[in-house]
């Protein structure tokens, strides 16, 4: 715990563009204390499915696993960078992966702080989609899952980023360009 607080401050979690029930989630995931299925087993919870990943490749349903690295799930994060217009390799989970995405766009904290919406916004709705799989055994369709990221950003950024005048149509075409209202370039 002491390496992640150097690393993250509390304002990372608790910052006015995020709902709070998403910087509840994102501390309880870097505290590694969200029921995932290998949370579960681990305080002796029988579980009525089995504890792999729901999704459905052979490994524990763990944190970094899950919202990071695994094959079906994880991967809209590559959809994420390439909607953002941006060649790069994320960190594989835990704050590492939240700063490299917050620092991919050169600017001041407004800048970095938009940026982070995006990255809460993709981890929120991991978990939702995990927990709809789970509870209703439905398959997942990460096109959708890839739209609604895009959109719950842009809501939330309309509605809490002062500044932020970006219309949907302009966020979907070009979200580096809807940040950086205000300052900031892309990295060179």
């Amino acid at each position: 715990m002491r390496v992640m607080r150097s690393v993250i401050g509390l304002e990372t979690f608790w910052n006015n563009l995020i709902p709070s029930k998403m910087s509840t989630l994102v501390w309880r995931l870097f505290h590694k204390r969200l029921p995932t299925k290998e949370n579960l087993r681990k305080r002796g919870v029988v579980l009525n499915s089995f504890a792999l990943c729901v999704g459905g490749c052979v490994n524990p349903e763990t944190e970094d696993h899950l919202f990071f690295n695994c094959p079906m799930l994880g991967a809209i994060w590559r959809e994420i960078v390439r909607w953002l217009g941006i060649l790069v390799v994320l960190a594989e989970g835990g704050p590492t992966h939240l700063l490299t995405l917050k620092n991919l766009v050169l600017g001041n904290g407004k800048v970095r702080d938009r940026m982070g919406v995006i990255w809460f916004v993709v981890v929120s709705l991991i978990w939702k989609v995990r927990n709809y799989m789970i509870f209703n055994h439905t398959g997942f369709d990460w096109e959708k899952l890839l739209e609604e990221s895009k959109i719950l950003s842009w809501r939330i950024l309309k509605a809490q980023s002062k500044g932020f005048i970006c219309d949907l149509s302009m966020w979907h075409m070009n979200p580096l360009a809807c940040v950086r209202v205000n300052g900031g370039r892309l990295h060179e």
